[in-house]
């Protein structure tokens, strides 16, 4: 019943994340017409302000083998488009468009959040970095550091150090004895932002 009413021709592409979500259904479901005929309309349409929506539409494009939807997508430049307020979102959209070979773009969106993704969630700037130190964009990874020089100590060596064992591995005892030197610095750190936030 509901293919009948040709979901795929009517369904809203304001929202990235819900046309991935009716995109993977018409998948499950076995409608390959359907689901070619919906990757076709977001392709050239599909609203790019939501990055994780975005990522979202990417992997079931990828995961349907939809190539051609694919390249005219990115042909749109999502990466020059998408909205920088939502960090986390923007960390997972590096990570797919890595995964599906677009690194120019990965690359573009990197630059762009280095200097304009938002700042206001410090776990979320933490997770954008170790994700652009992972791609190699060490310099966008440098430039939002420089931005946010609360994030944690531990959040960015454990970065570095995730960064140092792709091309050889770090004994793990030498990685211990880094750690274990850095605890007393975390910790007085610690003490201090809590002797700070203390009313007088």
């Amino acid at each position: 019943m509901l293919l009948a009413r040709n979901p795929a021709a009517h369904t809203s592409l304001d929202d990235p994340r819900d046309v991935a979500i009716l995109l993977g259904a018409l998948g499950r479901a076995g409608a390959r017409d359907a689901a070619a005929e919906l990757a076709a309309r977001a392709a050239v349409a599909a609203s790019f302000w939501n990055p994780e929506g975005v990522a979202d539409l990417l992997r079931e494009l990828r995961e349907a083998g939809a190539r051609d939807a694919i390249a005219v997508l990115l042909a749109r430049d999502p990466a020059a488009q998408v909205s920088l307020d939502r960090t986390q979102g923007v960390a997972v959209l590096l990570r797919e468009l890595q995964t599906t070979g677009a690194h120019d773009a990965a690359a573009a969106l990197a630059d762009r959040a280095a200097y304009g993704a938002s700042t206001d969630d410090l776990d979320d700037v933490a997770t954008l970095e170790r994700e652009m130190r992972q791609m190699g964009a060490a310099e966008a990874a440098d430039a939002l550091a420089a931005r946010t020089p609360d994030v944690p100590l531990f959040d960015r060596i454990d970065a570095e150090l995730r960064e140092l064992t792709k091309p050889q591995p770090v004994d793990p005892a030498v990685a211990a004895t880094i750690r274990a030197s850095i605890e007393p610095l975390l910790r007085k750190t610690f003490e201090q932002q809590v002797r700070n936030a203390a009313p007088d």
